[in-house]
Parts: C-alpha cells; sequence; structure tokens
C-alpha cells in the first residue's frame, strides 16, 4: 500500500466519522480532516509523478548536472597568475 492509499483510508475514515457525528462542530471537524487527507494524497501522488518523470533520463541528467557543477566551480575559481616576472 502506498503512502497516497494510506492518506486515503485516513480520509474515508475520518468521512464516516463526519457521516456518524450528531454533533455539527465535531462534523465539520472531521469533514475538514477528510479534506485534508484527501489533498495530501493527492499532492503526494503529483510529486511522487514529478519525481519519477525526472530520474528516468538518468545518465543524461547527471551528466548535465556535473557539467553545470563545473561550470560553476570555473567561474568562482580565481584566476591564473600569469608566469612569475622575476624568473630568468
Amino acid at each position: 500500500m502506498t503512502v497516497s492509499d494510506d492518506y486515503r483510508v485516513k480520509a474515508a475514515d475520518f468521512r464516516a466519522k463526519a457521516e456518524r457525528e450528531k454533533d455539527p462542530l465535531f462534523s465539520s471537524m472531521f469533514w475538514t480532516i477528510s479534506r485534508t487527507y484527501s489533498r495530501l494524497a493527492r499532492h503526494h501522488e503529483h510529486d511522487a509523478c514529478i519525481k519519477l518523470s525526472y530520474m528516468s533520463s538518468g545518465p543524461l541528467t547527471r551528466r548535465l548536472r556535473d557539467l553545470e557543477m563545473n561550470r560553476g566551480r570555473k567561474e568562482l575559481s580565481p584566476p591564473i597568475a600569469p608566469d612569475d616576472p622575476g624568473k630568468p
């Protein structure tokens, strides 16, 4: 069972509690919690899909990231000093 499924089960539990509850205040609280768990499930699925699609390119993505990091290092490193003029 995925994390999204766990969130959906909790949302269903709180929805059932909200329907059984006679006190309107508690019923409203349970409905709010139920909607929150449903939203968490949607966000978790969305985030999981993004990570999967991002990682699908594998070696190419790692190579591009390494090139970007190396470019940043070259820009930050101090310029190489010319040969020492004191040497013959």
